[in-house]
C-alpha cells in the first residue's frame, strides 16, 4: 500500500511538472498592403519612417559616337554566386520588341517583381534634357556633341506576356528636387506572384539622365509606394506590425546577406533585405538601420524586442508575419559605451541588438562576428507628432557608427558573459594624401606644391569610425599643424567623405 502511494506521488509530482511548462505558441499578423499618405510640404508626414528604403537600383552609360550600351540588370538582391546579377537578360524576357522609339539607342533592362522578371524600355520622353554636362560645373566646359535629351518615357511589360508592341508607353513628368534631368513616372500597379501567391503591390519610378561631353549615364530608381500593415499579440498585448519591401523587388521575406569579404577590405559588409517594425515611433532616433529605438528590423531568421528572442517567419506576399519566442539558448555581452546597438553576423543569419543601461546585451548562444555597431546619444524625448520630413528627423540625430576590419570571431555560452571591445575612447591619425589630380568642390583644384591630410578615428579594438552626427549635422574637425618646438604653421578643418 505504502509502495503504491510512493508511485503515485511521483507520478503526481512529475505530471505537476509538465503542467508548469507553457509553451508560446507562434503568433501570427494578417497584413493588408497600404499606400503611403500623400502630403503637401511642410504637412506632417506619418509614413516618413517607411519612406526611407533603399530600392532597386539600375545603370546605363550609353558611349558615343559608338551607342554601346552597358548596365540595366537588376540589383534587388545580392548574390555571391551571380556577383550581384540576379536578372536574365532582356532578350530573355521579352520576346516581341518595339521598333518604334524616338532615339537610336535606348534602355533595355529587367526588373525582377516577385518571383517574376518584367522586361522594359525607356526612351526619349516629353521630360527635355540638360543642355549642358552639370557635373563638376566649375571645370572647363567642351561643347557637348550629344544631342540632350532625357529618357523618360517607359515601356514596361504590365500584362507579362513578353511583348512590348501591346503597351502603351507611360510618361514622367520633371522631378526638379533631385536636381538635373530627373524625372519621376506615375505610380506603376502590378499583380505580382510568389510563393503560389498573387498579391497586388505599386512602385514608382525616377530616372536621372546625366550628358556629357561622349556619353550619357541614366540613373533608375524603384521604390515600393506603400507597405504591408497589420496586427500581431505579443505577451497579451496587441501591437501595430509594418513591412516594408525595402529593396523593392515585390517580396516582403528578403533577408540580409553579406558582400563577398574579398571586394570589401576585410570587413563583413551587410546587403540589407527588407524591413519591418513593432509600434513604430512616429519619429526614429536612428535612420541609418534597426537600432534607434528597439522597434525596427532587419527581416532575419531572429530578433530580438523588450527582452525576448523571437524566431521570425514572413511569406514572400508580406501577408502572414509570425513571431514564436525562441527556444535557442542565451548568454550575454558586455560594453561600456552605453547605449550601444550592435550588428551581428552569424550561424543564424543577422541579429541586431540594443544594450541595457548598463551596457548588457541579451544574445543568442552561438558564434558572432560584429558587422557594425552604433553609439547612440540622441535626445530619447521624441514626441508623439509626426515629422514633416527627413530632415527633420535627422536634426535630432546624435551618434557615432563604427565598422571592424577582419572583425574577430567571439562565442556566446549559455547563461554567460563576454566582454566585448569596441568603441571608446578614440584616436585620431593622421596621413599623408597625393591629391595633385582630385578636385574639391568646395575648395577648387589643388593649389601647386599642396599636400592632402586625412584622418581617420579608430576606436579600442581597431574599429574605425564611419558616420559621427552631433544634432543632425557632421562637425568639421580642427587640426593644427606645428613644428616640433611648438611653432605655429597652419590650421585649419577636415573636410568629410
Amino acid at each position: 500500500m505504502r509502495a503504491w502511494s510512493r508511485h503515485f506521488i511521483c507520478a503526481a509530482i512529475v505530471i505537476g511538472l509538465f503542467t508548469l511548462v507553457r509553451i508560446s505558441p507562434a503568433q501570427t499578423g494578417e497584413l493588408q498592403f497600404k499606400p503611403f499618405v500623400k502630403v503637401e510640404p511642410g504637412e506632417p508626414d506619418p509614413d516618413a519612417r517607411f519612406r526611407i528604403v533603399g530600392g532597386q537600383h539600375l545603370y546605363f552609360s550609353i558611349d558615343y559616337p559608338s551607342g554601346r550600351m552597358s548596365g540595366g540588370e537588376s540589383m534587388a538582391v545580392f548574390s555571391e554566386e551571380t556577383g550581384g546579377k540576379t536578372s536574365p537578360s532582356f532578350d530573355e524576357v521579352i520576346i516581341q520588341d518595339r521598333d518604334d522609339y524616338g532615339v537610336p539607342v535606348v534602355c533595355r533592362g529587367v526588373l525582377q517583381l516577385g518571383e517574376e522578371y518584367y522586361g522594359y524600355v525607356l526612351d526619349k520622353g516629353p521630360v527635355e534634357g540638360p543642355t549642358k554636362r552639370h557635373a563638376y560645373a566649375q571645370l572647363p566646359y567642351t561643347e557637348n556633341p550629344i544631342e540632350s535629351f532625357t529618357y523618360s518615357r517607359l515601356y514596361l511589360d504590365f500584362n507579362h506576356n513578353g511583348d512590348l508592341t501591346d503597351e502603351e508607353p507611360l510618361d514622367a513628368v520633371a522631378f526638379p528636387e533631385r536636381g538635373g534631368s530627373a524625372c519621376i513616372f506615375p505610380e506603376l500597379s502590378l499583380q505580382l506572384r510568389a510563393a503560389g501567391e498573387k498579391y497586388e503591390s505599386a512602385f514608382t519610378l525616377v530616372t536621372l539622365t546625366n550628358v556629357h561631353q561622349y556619353a550619357i549615364d541614366v540613373n533608375c530608381s524603384l521604390k515600393c509606394t506603400g507597405y504591408r500593415e497589420g496586427e500581431i499579440v505579443l505577451e497579451g498585448k496587441h501591437r501595430r506590425v509594418v513591412l516594408v519591401d525595402s529593396n523593392a523587388n515585390g517580396r516582403y521575406d528578403d533577408q540580409a546577406s553579406l558582400y563577398p569579404i574579398e571586394i570589401t577590405d576585410g570587413r563583413l559588409i551587410v546587403h540589407p533585405g527588407d524591413m519591418f517594425y513593432i509600434d513604430p515611433h512616429p519619429k526614429a532616433s536612428n535612420l541609418l538601420g534597426p537600432d534607434g529605438g528597439n522597434d525596427q528590423f532587419f527581416v532575419s531568421n531572429l530578433i530580438h524586442f523588450e527582452e525576448t528572442i523571437y524566431d521570425v517567419v514572413i511569406s514572400p506576399s508580406g501577408k502572414q508575419l509570425s513571431l514564436t519566442p525562441s527556444d535557442s539558448p542565451t548568454g550575454f555581452a558586455e560594453n561600456p559605451n552605453t547605449p550601444y546597438a550592435l550588428y551581428l553576423w552569424g550561424d543564424k543569419g543577422m541579429f541586431t541588438v540594443t544594450s541595457d543601461a548598463l551596457g548588457r546585451a541579451k544574445l543568442p548562444v552561438g558564434e558572432w562576428r560584429i558587422t557594425n555597431y552604433m553609439l547612440n546619444r540622441s535626445d530619447e524625448t521624441n514626441t508623439e507628432e509626426a515629422p514633416t520630413s527627413v530632415d527633420e528627423m535627422m536634426d535630432s540625430l546624435t551618434m557615432l557608427a563604427g565598422s571592424q576590419k577582419d572583425p574577430q570571431l567571439f562565442v556566446v555560452q549559455e547563461n554567460e558573459t563576454i566582454q566585448l571591445a569596441f568603441g571608446g575612447p578614440f584616436r585620431p591619425v593622421v596621413t599623408l594624401k597625393d591629391i595633385r589630380y582630385s578636385y574639391s568642390a568646395a575648395f577648387g583644384p589643388p593649389e601647386p606644391g599642396s599636400i592632402g591630410l586625412s584622418m581617420t578615428l579608430y576606436g579600442i579594438a581597431g574599429d574605425q569610425c564611419d558616420t559621427l552626427m552631433i544634432s543632425g549635422e557632421k562637425p568639421p574637425p580642427e587640426f593644427t599643424i606645428t613644428t616640433p618646438e611648438g611653432e605655429f604653421i597652419k590650421s585649419g578643418v577636415f573636410e568629410y567623405g
